[in-house]
């Protein structure tokens, strides 16, 4: 009963609003002269009341002679008829006036149709104005619906009770506070003229605030806006925590108008937008764009936060506050007698709890419990207490929701079943910052168990002293892996505390003998090589060993020729490197004689060379080729020196198996290196055959030749819908996701789908 009162008061705000705004006032005004043939001066206007559009305000002004009669009455009178005033009619109203050059009043509409005001001066000059408010259910009706899948798509359908609709149009606004003349602007859709029409309109290429008009055959006119894009409303909230327990801040901006209004409610209060009409707390905000505001709430608890902007768009989002980290706890005990028994306990200081599951394993999340889990029956309430059997040692990962849906993950290894297994504490890595000499970077890991808590304290410390003192950090992770860090500001033994969630406690020192940053890194690191044939002399290993003094090394590269350290600025091929500290060790395979340029650069850019000449390769004989070249795929598209619909993420070696010929082959990359079996093949390779005849590879979606769907190659494919940079050649058939071989928005649908996993 409660929805359908609601649903009446929609549907009346809403044929007050289409009255109000969305309907045209047709006013007209004519007058008589009576006592003399000279232009009067008796004017009439009429105008409707901006805030309650059911009142029309009069105002009658003559500047030569008193106005001394003015009446309405509800109905279109026509200038031949104006003795209709001056007649005994009961419904002509008569306005109490008092004789003057400047008369003011108003009255309230009862109903649609034409309405006539009559005025008269004391010289006896007459003047008729009239206004007239059409019936909604002569107005054509818009329903705009957004397609899920393409947010640019719209259906529009437009119906009519009595007329023929006879032109539709869009148009799209800059500025919210726009008024477009549809009668100069605007883009024509093309329908079929009917009382009732739907077309599905599919030219959109950018995202907006969009405005669709229709009319009719008797020249009514009704319009109605939407707005476009990715998400379905132009507010965009980001909820921080603020600087104390229980206060947050939030971050909001709109993609098209001023924000007018933020309200805040506990959720237990709230079911829906409507609910914000009567309850909640309004915030103080200044109207804008992008507004700024913070909460300070009241108690822990779950509260909506619901955002209004000056185009009537909402937003409604939630946000768990509590003074604690914590609100939902959970906790396992095993039976002293049979450590099979578990009894477990969960508490939730906010509200009830409805749901728990368990399951076994190390490689346990959150996501595992949408669909897995075993459902262990408990009573609802703050606290639950259900109890559990296992058969051997093993990591329990409890599950548990609360009636707001929020939800909390246990794990605990249980042991001492199979036989006696010690708990291991966790373990700490304390590095200070290579950039940041006053940062002290902290690594917590927990083999058994969840990181519980993390402190930090000046000086060398015990356990005991972090139980009541030391600062908290990383509270913001959680899992049984944490990175984190803390600043400090002296030289000196600092000491850092780690606590999991079975107890176990641990701490370790790092002393620090250095604030001041090292000097200015410009010395080049040192290049070693050591050669190695292979495959009687068929081949060169070459282990590459790159030392530094100072910096860790960023690169390592190889090119033919003699070349100069400026050359491989862009130019060379990376090799894979092994790290250790400030050196890094590559190894190159080389089947060709030769000079080579080894190329080495560390972290703050030095780099250096070192050319070496190979001459011990011996080439066998080459064994005869065969004639025929040709490559035949029943996996793949191949045309003439096209090979397509290569899927994203192959390798080399995967391509291989895809392929049949007789004849040798090479493929190289885009910068003209060979393509290791692990490599993975990317759009723009060559396959090149012993023969010389050369192939494109094409990977369906890889827009950048790395061989992978990523959003980099999404931008790239939106870049050349909106004709922004436009794609060509290879790249452009890679873009062709439906194989139509043409690019529009399907293709960046199922791109989108690609990366998110959904197909």
């Amino acid at each position: 009963m409660r929805n359908y009162i609601k649903r009446i008061i929609i549907f009346l705000i809403i044929m007050i609003m289409i009255i109000s705004i969305s309907l045209p006032i047709v006013s007209k005004a004519v007058y008589f002269r009576t006592t003399s043939e000279s232009e009067i001066s008796l004017k009439v206007e009429l105008e409707r009341d901006e805030k309650n559009p059911n009142i029309v305000h009069i105002r009658a002004t003559d500047t030569n002679y008193k106005i001394t009669d003015l009446k309405y009455v509800h109905q279109y009178i026509e200038t031949s008829n104006v003795d209709y005033f001056e007649e005994d009619h009961t419904d002509i109203y008569t306005f109490d006036i008092m004789p003057a050059e400047a008369v003011e009043k108003t009255f309230e509409l009862d109903g649609y149709g034409s309405y006539t005001v009559y005025a008269k001066n004391e010289r006896g000059d007459r003047f008729l104005a009239r206004i007239t408010i059409n019936d909604p259910n002569d107005m054509p009706q818009i329903t705009l619906t957004r397609d899920e899948e393409h947010p640019l798509y719209l259906t529009i359908q437009v119906t009519s009770k009595n007329h023929t609709i006879t032109k539709l149009k869009i148009a799209k606004k800059q500025n919210i506070a726009d008024n477009i003349d549809f009668s100069v602007e605007g883009t024509d859709i093309q329908f079929a003229e009917s009382n009732e029409i739907m077309v599905t309109y599919t030219e959109i290429a950018e995202e907006g605030l969009y405005v669709i008009y229709a009319e009719d055959s008797e020249g009514n006119k009704t319009a109605k806006q939407i707005y476009l894009a990715e998400e379905t409303t132009p507010i965009q909230v980001s909820i921080t925590d603020g600087d104390s327990p229980r206060k947050v801040n939030l971050e909001i901006t709109d993609a098209i108008c001023n924000i007018i209004k933020v309200k805040v409610a506990k959720k237990s209060e709230i079911t829906d937008f409507d609910d914000f009409e009567t309850k909640g707390e309004q915030l103080p905000i200044t109207e804008s764009q992008k507004v700024s505001v913070s909460y300070m709430a009241p108690e822990d608890d779950t509260y909506v936060f619901y955002i209004e902007d000056e185009a009537g768009y909402k937003k409604m989002i939630e946000k768990r506050i509590t003074s604690e980290e914590k609100v939902i706890q959970v906790s396992i005990s095993q039976n002293s007698i049979d450590p099979n028994k578990l009894t477990i306990t969960a508490t939730d200081t906010i509200c009830n709890i409805v749901e728990m599951k368990i399951a076994i394993g190390n490689d346990i999340d959150m996501d595992y419990f949408k669909n897995n889990g075993e459902i262990i029956p408990i009573e609802e309430g703050k606290e639950v207490v259900a109890n559990y059997t296992v058969d051997q040692n093993c990591t329990i990962n409890v599950y548990v929701k609360d009636e707001q849906g929020y939800s909390y993950l246990y794990k605990k290894q249980i042991i001492g079943i199979d036989e006696p297994e010690e708990n291991e504490p966790p373990q700490i890595t304390l590095e200070q910052n290579e950039k940041n000499l006053k940062q002290i970077d902290v690594t917590v890991t927990d083999k058994d168990s969840y990181i519980d808590e993390i402190k930090w304290a000046k000086g060398s410390q015990s356990i005991s002293y972090f139980a009541n003192n030391g600062t908290r950090i990383g509270q913001e992770s959680v899992g049984s892996r944490i990175h984190t860090e803390f600043i400090i500001n002296a030289i000196g033994t600092y000491t850092v505390y780690a606590k999991d969630q079975e107890g176990n406690e641990v701490v370790k020192e790092i002393y620090i003998t250095s604030l001041e940053e090292m000097p200015e890194d410009t010395t080049p690191p040192t290049i070693k090589t050591e050669n190695e044939s292979i495959n009687n002399h068929e081949s060169v290993k070459v282990t590459i060993q790159v030392e530094d003094t100072q910096s860790q090394i960023k690169t390592i590269k190889i090119a033919n020729g003699n070349q100069t350290v400026e050359y491989f600025k862009d130019g060379g091929t990376t090799l894979q490197t092994i790290q250790d500290d400030k050196s890094a060790q590559a190894i190159v395979m080389i089947t060709k004689n030769g000079i080579y340029t080894i190329y080495a650069e560390d972290e703050k850019g030095n780099g250096s060379i070192k050319v070496m000449n190979i001459t011990d390769i011996v080439i066998p004989e080459p064994e005869p080729e065969p004639d025929d070249d040709t490559i035949d795929s029943s996996i793949y598209e191949i045309e003439e020196n096209e090979i397509n619909k290569i899927v994203p993420n192959t390798i080399l070696e995967q391509f291989k198996n895809n392929i049949s010929t007789e004849v040798a082959y090479t493929i190289k990359n885009i910068e003209g290196t060979q393509v290791k079996p692990t490599d993975i093949i990317g759009t723009g390779f060559i396959l090149e055959t012993a023969t010389g005849k050369q192939y494109i590879l094409i990977v369906t979606g890889d827009l950048n030749s790395d061989g992978k769907i990523t959003l980099t190659d999404m931008s790239i494919l939106r870049k050349h819908y909106l004709q922004v940079e436009n794609l060509q050649g290879e790249y452009l058939k890679a873009g062709d996701m439906d194989n139509n071989n043409k690019i529009s928005l399907n293709d960046i649908s199922i791109m989108r789908k690609q990366i998110l996993g959904i197909i």
